[in-house]
């Protein structure tokens, strides 16, 4: 048992952390569907200036949380499928 007392700290971070991540997931989530909903056929230059210039300040007027450093790519898709 006292093998385990220095998880604690460990433990009490991450749950820190995830209570954060629950936070923002709607806004998460807004912003990956109106990504792949409205930006597909449009360069990269272009969706950024979507999601930086006019979604993300759409959210923050409207007091919806989100992850300032949300990466879209990452949330989309797994670490072995961008390998292959």
């Amino acid at each position: 048992m006292s093998g385990l007392a220095g998880e604690k700290v460990r433990w009490t971070e991450q749950s820190q952390k995830f209570k954060a991540q629950i936070l923002e997931l709607v806004g998460n989530v807004l912003l990956a569907t109106g990504f792949l909903s409205y930006c597909g056929p449009f360069n990269q230059e272009f969706r950024n200036y979507m999601l930086k210039e006019t979604w993300e300040p759409e959210l923050s007027e409207r007091k919806i949380p989100f992850a300032g450093d949300l990466n879209l790519i990452a949330m989309l898709i797994d670490a072995p499928t961008i390998g292959k």
